[in-house]
């Protein structure tokens, strides 16, 4: 779980933010009521959802002996110092945790931002999945990763049945969050439901833990790696996609035709039309590597080892930039 500071620099007025994962629920829900109760000086703070905005920050700083920072999987987070003290906070305030997983859960599905409450002082976001403004003619957006890590947890915690839910059967939810947050995520909120039920979680589960590199790598090939993997496993009869209706079925069609532009391998079957063969899904290999240029959406490199040759490609428009033989 995240944790986003916001505070204010006194020098230039600016307003940084600092983002955290793994408080508990307990402690954000209690940064939220006091946020929603704090009154401070007006003649101090320029704008008036300052005090809001600067809540967290105040809890942990009175908080700050209690808690420890560890560095888990690349990402800073705070965690209790001594057990028998979380244990102790958790019994104190046991009767508020539903209420904090409800408000959380309003928060981020963005039931505030359509309706404001009357005692809300913080400036609220819009709970888009993409988040994004536009500078001329370029756009620059991000994933909203706090939503996209926040929601299932505290759904879980409010209905205890995720498989049930879009978090764990939308793939268009799914394709955002290994795009915006990552494959362990989405792993952990499978791991909160605890026995699987649904064919299609248990096939989400296989697939996640296989492709987790080249998807964390790049999220947004998700559709091709999905359906490169399906179509593998029906050609060795461990899937049955039964009729149209099931799920698996749904899901199968759809990285058939992704709603986004993907890479689909050349060594796979729906390169050729009516190609359900063995010998048109396993023919020979076109390239050995396959890697995208950083810090940009529209070049990959090929390299292929029968050809001796290196390519550059723009995906967006078909076509190759840039093309060395070797001798």
């Amino acid at each position: 779980m995240q944790t986003h500071i916001r505070y204010r620099n006194q020098s230039n007025g600016r307003v940084l933010s600092h983002v955290v994962e793994g408080i508990p629920t307990l402690l954000h829900g209690t940064a939220m009521l006091i946020a929603r109760r704090i009154r401070l000086c007006a003649i101090f703070w320029i704008v008036p959802w300052a005090p809001a905005c600067l809540a967290w920050s105040r809890l942990h700083k009175h908080l700050a002996p209690f808690l420890q920072w560890s560095l888990t999987g690349g990402v800073l987070g705070i965690q209790w110092k001594d057990n028998m003290l979380r244990q102790a906070a958790s019994q104190r305030y046991c009767d508020h945790k539903r209420w904090a997983n409800q408000m959380l859960y309003d928060y981020y599905s963005g039931k505030w931002w359509k309706s404001k409450p009357l005692n809300v002082q913080a400036r609220l976001v819009m709970q888009e999945n993409i988040l994004g403004k536009w500078y001329g003619i370029w756009e620059y957006h991000s994933y909203n990763r706090r939503k996209l890590d926040e929601l299932p947890f505290h759904y879980f915690h409010l209905n205890s049945d995720l498989e049930g839910s879009k978090y764990l059967s939308d793939v268009l939810w799914i394709y955002d969050k290994v795009c915006g947050s990552n494959c362990y995520q989405l792993l952990e909120d499978i791991k909160l439901q605890g026995g699987i039920r649904n064919e299609f979680t248990h096939v989400l589960k296989d697939f996640l833990e296989t492709h987790a590199s080249v998807l964390n790598y790049d999220g947004r090939q998700f559709y091709s790696h999905l359906y490169k993997f399906l179509e593998d496993k029906l050609t060795i009869h461990e899937l049955s996609l039964g009729n149209d209706s099931s799920s698996l079925s749904k899901v199968y069609s759809i990285t058939k035709n992704p709603p986004v532009r993907s890479l689909i391998p050349l060594n796979c079957a729906a390169m050729e039309p009516g190609g359900d063969t063995d010998e048109n899904a396993y023919r020979e290999k076109t390239f050995n590597l396959i890697i995208r240029l950083p810090r940009t959406n529209k070049f990959i490199v090929t390299v292929s080892t029968d050809k001796e040759e290196i390519c550059v490609w723009d995906v967006i428009s078909f076509l190759t930039c840039n093309h060395e033989d070797g001798e």
